[in-house]
């Protein structure tokens, strides 16, 4: 476990690998429903019709990004999060005109310790000029220190977060300009981990977050098969994260609002309610989803 960088256990990676098929056109997904939470069916509407509907729409001038809707998906380790990420991504891509975009905080986060950032002093600065080497952190020797100190752990996300958002909202801001230059709207599907621990929608940057969900037996049945970890070593890692945000208080989450959409994954229909989650209002914040003032269209 040690040999795994330090920014891969800050956000938390992710693992599913399942098949998947059509379903029927409606699916219960647990979503938001005023101050309480609730299943409820998601009506399906056929995704090709969304550009043209959303070139219809009025932009809300409070979002700041106005011609992108940006969808957050979080959850545990073997939920299928990375997996729903990409299938929501390419269906998106391929069923309309609109473009999706998907972005890896993991891989994103990469940047944070490129030689010349300023996370690299910040973490200089907490954790000793030491663990500097040639210009960038030594993970290895700020791993020793972090990993047998909670407390220390929890300063290191402190430092590490915010210069991810900072990643992150730039690499929007390029999507958002492109779309903007080839007159076109967009989805930006961002799957990050620990979302709701790192505070990232303070500023109310996610028209949507979704959290995906399996259960225990699930996601260790995954982690043993496709990634090779030991049942006990899996277990672990599951019961680590029980802690975070949106996984062992993922009610409390749905009820404050803080997420908009339940999605569960534990057998083939993951694609019949990620679409009955992006067609349905009810699993967009108020006024953020991209059929926004819009009737949906019969089937």
């Amino acid at each position: 476990m040690k040999s795994r960088s330090v920014l891969t256990f800050l956000l938390v990676p992710n693992f599913f690998a399942i098949t998947h098929s059509f379903g029927p056109s409606s699916h219960n997904v647990v979503r938001r429903s005023s101050s309480t939470y609730t299943s409820k069916p998601c009506q399906v509407t056929t995704m090709s019709t969304r550009a043209q509907q959303l070139k219809s729409s009025s932009s809300n001038d409070e979002e700041m990004f106005p011609l992108v809707k940006i969808v957050g998906i979080c959850g545990s380790i073997g939920s299928g999060k990375s997996y729903a990420s990409t299938l929501l991504t390419s269906k998106i891509n391929e069923s309309t005109e609109m473009t999706a975009h998907h972005i890896d905080t993991d891989s994103l986060a990469h940047g944070v310790y490129a030689p010349g950032s300023k996370a690299i002093d910040d973490v200089g600065a907490e954790f000793g000029e030491s663990i500097i080497v040639n210009g960038t952190v030594d993970r290895k020797a700020l791993g020793s220190i972090v990993f047998s100190d909670n407390s220390k752990m929890q300063k290191l996300e402190r430092i590490v977060w915010p210069h991810v958002k900072s990643l992150l909202v730039k690499k929007i801001k390029d999507i958002h300009q492109s779309t903007k230059e080839n007159d076109t709207y967009g989805i930006v599907v961002v799957e990050a981990a620990v979302l709701l621990d790192a505070d990232w929608d303070q500023d109310g940057l996610f028209d949507a977050i979704w959290i995906v969900r399996a259960s225990e037996d699930t996601s260790i049945q995954r982690l043993v098969k496709k990634r090779g970890m030991e049942k006990e070593d899996a277990l672990k890692r599951l019961e680590a994260q029980s802690s975070r945000r949106g996984i062992g208080n993922w009610q409390d989450e749905l009820e404050s609002g803080a997420v908009t959409a339940i999605i569960e994954n534990e057998g083939s229909d993951l694609w019949v309610k990620l679409e009955a989650s992006f067609d349905d209002p009810g699993c967009w914040k108020t006024n953020r989803s991209p059929s926004k003032q819009l009737k949906a269209p019969s089937l």
